[in-house]
């Protein structure tokens, strides 16, 4: 069984500087993971598992690629005006320089790769099956083909009912999916706007308490943190403990919006390669009077649908990261909840981390935040689309009945 290629790219590409008297070295790299009933199964179902690897690596050897800029300006700089045979072998001493920088980076690639299937496997019991650090293979100065041309097996069935059972039963199975994705992404952005309120809210009152002694007793600004600590506990903030369970309930939404992002990817993948098996049965079914305009109908519809889902598709990644974020702000604003509540010096400053990221994400603000208005249009548009899928079920089977097919 052939390797799961999951990143083929040329460094090259994102190489800024155009050298006058030396050549830029041909830097093809190639990152693909040894074959595993597992591994295979999952990152060609997950098309966002696959994205999420190619964009780690991609972002690693573009940063390559900025230190190779310097490098290659330097040398090429140096190299003005020498002999042939001196500027020979400054590029033979740059394409060495070159190689150990991108071995470098393919290492460091390879890190994040077992640091990113270990954190899926926390989501995910059927991931921790495969051990990926013993799989990993970079390959440099060479070219491969990329997993998006690998084909992926659907159902055995290829006859036009079946087809036609299987492709409502999975956009059926996408109205569920897309529900609890816009649901989580509600409950999510619900309860981070509470955590963020809140921490604003214990953020201010700490600067505004040397101004209020009337409401936080007479703390100064130069007292000890434990004191400061100690009046807000005893005022109005003694809700920390919710507070700090509101934290734990947002983290448990943010981790099953990022579970149901895999699982709806790899729904809507599942749904693409049905339809290319409709387009293709129904493509070998002979036109004539009484069916070309039903088959030219379907295929029509079937088209839109595929647009929309390829659509929907490629911002699953969007939302995945924004919950990425969120876990990032949920993880200091639990740490700095974790530290008030000890009466830990430094809560404030964790704060200060936490609440930039919030803002970024509209937690702040009023109204609901791109990433839940998008995954409730998608929950719409799926759940308005069963009736056309139905139409397109209903056509594939009768003109395959009438074909025989």
């Amino acid at each position: 069984m052939a390797d799961v290629v999951i990143f083929d790219w040329n460094v090259t590409r994102a190489i800024q500087y155009k050298p006058k008297n030396l050549v830029v070295p041909a830097l093809p790299v190639k990152v693909a993971l040894q074959s595993d009933p597992v591994l295979l199964k999952a990152v060609q179902e997950d098309p966002l598992l696959h994205q999420r690897m190619a964009d780690l690596c991609k972002d690693e050897f573009v940063r390559a690629a900025g230190v190779i800029d310097g490098q290659l300006v330097s040398s090429d700089r140096a190299a003005a005006g020498k002999p042939a045979a001196e500027i020979q072998r400054m590029q033979k001493q740059l394409n060495e320089v070159v190689r150990l920088s991108i071995k470098a980076v393919a290492n460091t690639a390879s890190g994040k790769l077992v640091v990113l299937w270990e954190q899926l496997g926390k989501d995910r019991a059927e991931y921790r099956k495969y051990k990926i650090k013993s799989g990993i293979k970079i390959t440099l100065g060479v070219s491969g083909l990329a997993l998006g041309a690998v084909g992926i097996a659907g159902a055995a069935a290829t006859g036009g009912a079946s087809l036609a059972v299987a492709i409502v039963s999975t956009w059926r199975g996408l109205v569920d999916l897309t529900k609890t994705f816009a649901n989580l992404s509600m409950e999510a952005e619900t309860v981070g706007k509470s955590v963020c309120s809140d921490v604003k809210k214990l953020r201010a009152a700490y600067k505004d308490a040397p101004a209020k002694p009337a409401t936080f007793g007479k703390v100064a600004a130069r007292e000890a943190v434990v004191t400061v600590a100690n009046t807000l506990l005893q005022s109005e903030f003694k809700n920390v403990p919710k507070v700090k369970s509101n934290c734990d309930l947002w983290k448990s939404k943010l981790q099953g919006l990022r579970t149901t992002a895999h699982d709806l990817a790899k729904k809507l993948n599942e749904f693409l390669l049905q339809a290319e098996k409709v387009e293709r049965h129904l493509a070998g079914i002979p036109r004539h009077p009484t069916n070309a305009a039903k088959i030219g109908s379907a295929l029509t519809k079937l088209s839109g649908l595929q647009q929309k889902v390829n659509s929907m598709v490629t911002k699953i990644p969007e939302t995945h990261k924004r919950a990425e974020n969120g876990m990032r702000a949920q993880q200091e604003a639990a740490r700095g909840l974790d530290m008030l509540a000890r009466k830990t010096p430094g809560w404030t400053a964790v704060f200060d981390k936490a609440l930039p990221i919030m803002v970024n994400l509209g937690l702040a603000g009023a109204g609901n935040t791109l990433g839940f208005t998008e995954a409730k249009t998608a929950a719409d548009f799926v759940q308005s689309s069963i009736g056309l899928v139905n139409d397109i079920a209903t056509t594939i089977s009768d003109v395959a009945d009438a074909a025989g097919v």
